[in-house]
């Protein structure tokens, strides 16, 4: 009987592979890269958002901070960080990936700080 070829099954934690520098990522190596950049740009759109409701940010200026920040933060951490081919996983297609729940976790937040911190403007009749 030949010995059947198993795939090597990593025991890390999402975590730990999150934070290993250097590490090769693909599709069958690490299967939850996804769910690693979901998470990424969630915590950004947070942290994201309450700076901006600290530092009263209003308007457009802080409807730009949001996709400025994660387009560099996402770019960096795939480059430097990662080292993933970019004709594997595209920057593009992963900043894009459920960018929509990140933006409105940013505006939660931006919204909720902002009131919070600094009050609603009072309109005057």
């Amino acid at each position: 009987m030949a010995p059947s070829k198993k795939k090597e099954v990593d025991e890390r934690s999402t975590l730990q592979k999150m934070f290993s520098k250097g590490e090769e990522f693909d599709k069958e190596t690490f299967e939850n890269f996804g769910d690693v950049i979901f998470w990424g740009k969630l915590v950004i759109g947070l942290v994201c958002g309450f700076v901006c409701g600290f530092i009263p940010v209003t308007g457009v200026m802080g409807f730009g901070i949001f996709p400025g920040i994660t387009w560099i933060v996402i770019n960096w951490y795939m480059k430097s960080f990662l080292a993933v081919d970019e004709e594997s996983l595209p920057p593009s297609k992963l900043f894009f990936d459920n960018l929509q729940v990140s933006f409105g976790g940013f505006l939660l937040v931006w919204i909720i700080t902002f009131t919070a911190l600094h009050g609603s403007p009072q309109i005057e009749a």
